[in-house]
């Protein structure tokens, strides 16, 4: 399963398992969770 579909997973609602339990238990990091991903720009494309 890739991550993006893991994260997909997360119940941010949920009051029996946290946040930082659930990501632990579908292995991703926290940090990408609250962060939200950048989109890639012209400078950083080849």
């Amino acid at each position: 399963m890739s991550t993006p579909d893991r994260r997909g997973m997360l119940e941010r609602v949920d009051q029996a398992l946290s946040i930082r339990r659930q990501c632990m238990l579908l292995g991703i990091a926290r940090s990408s969770v609250y962060r939200p991903l950048q989109p890639a720009n012209s400078t950083t494309l080849p």
